[in-house]
């Protein structure tokens, strides 16, 4: 059965903008945001009055103390002032599902212009580390008591993934052996490295089978693409 999806226009990206991502930067998330959405906007040659619309993602509010977070990044950091401003949150693919959305409103023709940001403030210096947030989401009673951490998650998340398809873990060594050499060409990059899969397989366990080298540290950082018809 074939579904076809009506695109009113063809969307494209002519600007993009990316901060350091780095521990304990000192910029605010607001500061880091509009520093990613100039530059996407410097790059198309045009300034905030040409934006019809905003699409934000960001972390939830927790992360950097801050009540109704897409609304403060609004105000003036991603530059969604008197701008209709969409935030989405989709947990750690909150990343991907920014540009996806801002497709969207350009490809329905809702807008002509799009500005994507997103934004995070993980190291904050209320929080010693994201973890501590999610100290809360698990079952008193039968959760609790085992002290579990999130890397947990991923941990039950890729032994399953291992068992149901029969991969190896020397198979997903090479998702960090591949992000992390791409990242060796851009400044920006926090992690960079020319790693193998016997560096993957050599590092700390952190919750079987996440290793150390299989996740990313904390960091803070924005980004930001212009889209236009």
């Amino acid at each position: 059965m074939s579904r076809n999806i009506y695109i009113k226009h063809r969307p494209a990206v002519i600007g993009a903008g990316l901060t350091l991502f780095r521990r304990r930067m000192l910029e605010t998330p607001k500061e880091l945001a509009w520093i990613a959405a100039k530059q996407a906007l410097d790059e198309a040659g045009l300034t905030l009055k040409d934006i019809d619309c905003v699409v934000i993602g960001s972390a939830p509010d927790t992360f950097d103390g801050i009540h109704m977070k897409g609304e403060y990044l609004a105000d003036g950091g991603a530059g969604g002032v008197g701008k209709p401003t969409m935030r989405v949150f989709v947990g750690g693919a909150t990343g991907v599902m920014v540009p996806i959305a801002a497709w969207w409103h350009v490809a329905s023709g809702h807008c002509r212009t799009v500005l994507a940001v997103a934004e995070e403030k993980m190291s904050n210096a209320d929080i010693p580390h994201p973890q501590a947030v999610f100290r809360y989401i698990w079952d008193p009673v039968t959760e609790v008591p085992l002290q579990p951490n999130l890397i947990w998650i991923f941990a039950m998340e890729m032994h399953r993934y291992m068992y149901k398809c029969g991969v190896k873990k020397e198979d997903i060594a090479l998702v960090s052996v591949k992000n992390k050499r791409n990242a060796l060409d851009h400044p920006a990059a926090q992690v960079a490295a020319n790693i193998t899969v016997d560096d993957v397989l050599k590092s700390e366990v952190l919750v079987w089978p996440v290793q150390l080298l299989d996740i990313s540290p904390a960091s803070d950082g924005g980004s930001g693409i212009r889209g236009s018809q």
